[in-house]
């Protein structure tokens, strides 16, 4: 049995509902069985892991806020040269530092680290350059080409990290599609891929609710960019003002606040909703009529929506309400519809396409059901079940 550091660059177990990277670290600290796991965050502690037999928090200072407080205020004083040492030179020494401590004090025996961070490349590789040590990677997004972090590579930083997927021996990848990516773009080899946006949040297909009529709506999770959602917002504002459909609909977001100030002229169908943990959440999201999964259809992103997949929809299948996808054809829950021969999707990002398909959906519970009907079906067939953790198990101990 392997003593197992797990390095991650955010907080792994909130109070609020998890999303992206938080799930599978969540997931696996719950499920494995081995209590030989240590680990080590660059953020706040976690509420306390009955498996995990050591945390350590690393240096408070490194938070988004801060980073960003001292960003503006290195830059406000004409000190960017000074901020770019510091981030990029003695932060990672510093975390070097501390993981080097940590392996040689508890006899670590192989690194699990999340890549969701431009931090966390320069550092991973300077150790692994350094003190070679056994390791495997967890893998969210494509950062070498993630338009939110692009400013913020350094010099040598692809090289850095297809160096690190290479020498990895073993690596998880959100989705399928990024798995088809990655083989792709960076040829990274089968035997090495885990897949871990399959598991789900429910053993059993949940039992299947469609509502008449179709009024209540609700969106869980951030928002990346403001169009697509403003554009339903107007869709279903017109609707409500038409009287073209027999009630009228509300949206809640499950959301930050911030999310919420963002946009632009914000109608009243759509309203702010405090965030809860997940089982309080999926309890919640059962007496809605219909969850909503908003993707972007900026071009700039096309990568990012066509390889990850989003983590709200493995919460959506855990309370059995119809789901309905907002997205660009090619983005990879489409794809995901498509597959479960379900159609309960728009492709039109145009207020005319949307209110349409908003109306022909809504007048027709019929259709809602009989589509809600396959993709429940059909996802449980092709997702993994969350309790089945042997093959993370087998990473611990190879």
């Amino acid at each position: 049995m392997k003593n197992i550091l797990f390095i991650y660059s955010d907080e792994i177990v909130h109070k609020k509902v998890m999303m992206s990277s938080n799930i599978v670290f969540t997931k696996l600290l719950k499920a494995m069985t081995t209590d030989n796991i240590c680990l080590l965050l660059f953020g706040s502690l976690p509420t306390k892991c009955h498996n995990v037999n050591y945390i350590q928090d690393i240096n408070r200072i490194y938070t988004g806020i801060n980073i960003a407080l001292f960003k503006k205020i290195f830059f406000k004083l004409k000190m960017k040269s000074i901020f770019d040492l510091f981030e990029k030179k003695i932060l990672p020494s510093l975390f070097m530092y501390r993981i080097n401590k940590l392996v040689r004090k508890k006899k670590i025996d192989k690194l699990w680290f999340s890549a969701n961070t431009h931090i966390m490349i320069p550092v991973i590789k300077k150790y692994i350059s350094k003190y070679p040590i056994e390791y495997h990677m967890s893998i969210h997004d494509d950062h070498i080409y993630d338009v939110n972090i692009v400013e913020q590579q350094y010099d040598g930083y692809r090289n850095d990290y297809i160096c690190l997927m290479e020498g990895a021996k073993s690596v998880d990848l959100i989705s399928p599609y990024m798995e088809k990516y990655y083989n792709e773009k960076y040829n990274m080899p089968e035997h090495i891929c885990n897949i871990w946006a399959g598991y789900l949040d429910a053993e059993n297909i949940p039992r299947i609710i469609v509502r008449e009529p179709i009024c209540k709506l609700a969106y869980v999770g951030s928002v990346q960019t403001v169009e697509e959602h403003e554009i339903l917002h107007a869709s279903i504002d017109m609707i409500n003002k038409s009287g073209q459909y027999k009630s009228r609909i509300q949206i809640d977001y499950f959301s930050h606040k911030y999310n919420i100030q963002r946009y632009r002229n914000l109608p009243d169908c759509v309203k702010h909703v405090e965030m809860c943990n997940n089982e309080r959440l999926k309890e919640k999201l059962k007496e809605y009529d219909m969850l909503i999964i908003v993707m972007s259809f900026d071009q700039q992103k096309a990568i990012q929506m066509t390889t990850s997949f989003p983590s709200k929809t493995l919460l959506y299948l855990a309370t059995g309400v119809p789901i309905l996808a907002i997205a660009p054809s090619y983005s990879s829950i489409i794809e995901f519809m498509k597959t479960c021969n379900c159609s309960l999707f728009c492709t039109d990002n145009t207020l005319n396409g949307m209110h349409e398909k908003l109306i022909t959906i809504l007048n027709d519970s019929n259709y809602v059901h009989k589509n809600t009907y396959k993709l429940y079906i059909n996802s449980y067939k092709k997702l993994k079940i969350s309790n089945n953790i042997n093959e993370f198990e087998g990473i611990v101990n190879i």
